[in-house]
């Protein structure tokens, strides 16, 4: 059974898609130009055709928790889905840099702190400072 991840953000649907052992077998990165639900269905449509079978799914992003509630499919917040993904793919990672819509993340920060500090940066001219 593969699994699908769609992180549905303010302008994009980024998608992995995992095999039965859990390497990567797929990604995509695609504008939905705030057509969020027939973008989603497009991609996994599309999918489904390339990976036929069941999947097990799940939604993370800013737009996507909606779209999770409306059809009932699992929702990661996606901080805590990185640190997962990377505490189990990665462990000897010491620092995790998320660049994402207007802030920048450290999700693994816990480890030097003993609780979750996200480090947000603002974006000033297309410069993070």
């Amino acid at each position: 059974m593969h699994r699908i991840g769609l992180d549905i953000g303010s302008t994009t649907i980024k998608t992995v898609v995992l095999d039965e052992t859990g390497h990567v077998c797929h990604t995509q990165y695609e504008r939905h130009f705030s057509r969020i639900a027939e973008k989603a269905r497009e991609v996994l449509l599309a999918l489904g055709k390339k990976f036929p079978g069941k999947h097990r799914l799940c939604i993370s992003g800013s737009a996507g928790i909606g779209l999770s509630e409306q059809l009932g499919i699992p929702f990661a917040q996606e901080v805590f889905a990185t640190r997962t993904a990377v505490t189990t793919l990665r462990p000897d990672a010491d620092v995790v840099i998320e660049l994402g819509g207007r802030r920048c993340q450290d999700p693994l920060s816990d480890r030097r702190h003993g609780f979750l500090h996200e480090r947000l940066l603002r974006r000033r001219d297309r410069r993070l400072h």
